[in-house]
């Protein structure tokens, strides 16, 4: 995975963003002529629009006035023009309870999303999302291997993040998309940890640090699909991308490819998912023990979830990477979301989780102090609106940054999303 420090987008102008636009689209378009040929895909984590609906089916149940409205502005939209259409707001505050540095100090951070999607021809559509914010969180003072919160360190001010074209091949068997996006939307997948805006906080459990994702930008994925219990699925992206940047000027200096393949059976009536991963990030890449460079590496992952009772998900999540130019070399998390763990809370959630990232050898060499960073979690997900989720959460960290002097850092926090 990305390693935490890429997280955080580098600035450019929006002006200069929006200069680009233009040129970008002729570009993406003359891209994507080329690449239909080659590739085929579907989404596979829960994108915004789908967030969006999971939520006006929840505000069907509660009829109000107002909310009549929205949703019938929504359906009118979908059904005489073909356009879905999703707007998310995510804040969070969180406090560092107990810390070797910068106890009891607090740090905000939020961000809006709006996504759209146009049908165009049969199985095609064209997804386009757009976003800013503000702030970096509690990272910022507390920094960390595993992040506290996979939100943060958004800008302040709207940028363009996805820009792509999708189509369903041989009736939803082979699918394609093509263009502005994020692998890591598609890859690396988990039903019980794989939302920051719904389940856990921290990114080692919406993520698998290992697979070092690039920032949004130009690439294609392709999944084939020939039965409902299997799937492969790849995808090349520029490894050199950067999310705030619309233009072209920085692509294909270094790529970065990634393959998963995955089978989905059912156990005792319970669907689980089991998803394996391989990755190569085809730049060149300062060595750890900083004796040159590596012209690129491989890394090796797997993400499962099963789930094992009407309301109960279990998920673990393995990675491994090169320690010659990787901080962290083996990865793993596990743990499970519980729905509505109160009687009659029907979509309130419950997890529960913990991640470890093991440093690796050479790293150890040349940091004596280096150790395992573990990362606990606990959140409780209370709708209190089928537009409003409210989430309480604590997070403890041993070692944090996989230092042995540093013995422990707490958080707590609480997570406001609306979305309709």
């Amino acid at each position: 995975m990305k390693e935490i420090s890429q997280r955080y987008d580098r600035v450019i102008p929006f002006l200069k963003a929006k200069r680009e636009l233009p040129f970008f689209i002729g570009r993406l378009f003359i891209f994507f002529v080329i690449t239909v040929s080659l590739f085929s895909v579907a989404q596979a984590k829960e994108t915004y629009l789908e967030l969006s609906e999971e939520v006006d089916r929840a505000a069907e149940a509660k009829p109000k006035s107002l909310v009549e409205k929205i949703l019938q502005e929504k359906k009118d939209l979908k059904e005489k023009y073909g356009i879905s259409i999703a707007f998310l707001i995510n804040s969070q505050i969180q406090s560092a309870l107990y810390a070797k540095t910068n106890k009891g100090k607090s740090r905000a951070a939020w961000y809006y999303n709006v996504a759209l999607e146009q049908k165009l021809w049969s199985g095609a559509s064209v997804d386009f999302e757009f976003k800013g914010g503000h702030n970096k969180g509690i990272d910022k003072i507390l920094p960390t291997f595993s992040g506290f919160n996979s939100n943060a360190g958004e800008l302040d001010y709207a940028y363009i993040t996805k820009f792509y074209l999708k189509q369903d091949i041989l009736e939803k068997k082979l699918f394609l998309a093509a263009g502005r996006l994020d692998l890591s939307d598609w890859f690396d997948a988990n039903k019980a940890a794989g939302s920051g805006d719904k389940q856990f906080l921290s990114d080692s459990l919406v993520n698998n640090p290992i697979i070092p994702f690039p920032q949004k930008g130009l690439g294609a994925t392709a999944k084939f699909k020939p039965t409902d219990w299997f799937y492969f699925q790849a995808g090349a992206s520029d490894a050199k991308s950067v999310s705030t940047m619309v233009g072209l000027n920085n692509s294909f200096r270094g790529a970065f490819l990634i393959g998963e393949f995955g089978i989905s059976p059912k156990i005792r009536g319970f669907r689980g998912n089991y998803r394996f991963i391989i990755d190569s990030d085809r730049e060149k890449l300062e060595r750890i023990d900083g004796l040159g460079e590596k012209n690129g590496d491989y890394g090796y992952a797997l993400s499962f979830d099963q789930q094992i009772s009407k309301h109960l998900t279990l998920f673990c999540r393995y990675g491994f990477a090169d320690k010659k130019v990787r901080s962290i070399q083996h990865f793993w998390s596990c743990g499970g979301q519980f729905s509505e763990p109160i009687p009659g809370r029907k979509n309130d959630i419950f997890g529960i989780g913990m991640a470890q990232s093991i440093s690796g050898e050479d790293y150890r060499q040349v940091n004596a102090k280096a150790s395992a960073e573990t990362m606990y979690e606990i959140y409780y997900n209370f709708s209190a609106h089928p537009f409003v989720k409210i989430t309480p959460n604590i997070q403890i960290v041993t070692h944090p940054n996989t230092q042995k002097d540093s013995s422990c850092d707490v958080v707590i926090g609480t997570r406001l999303v609306v979305v309709f």
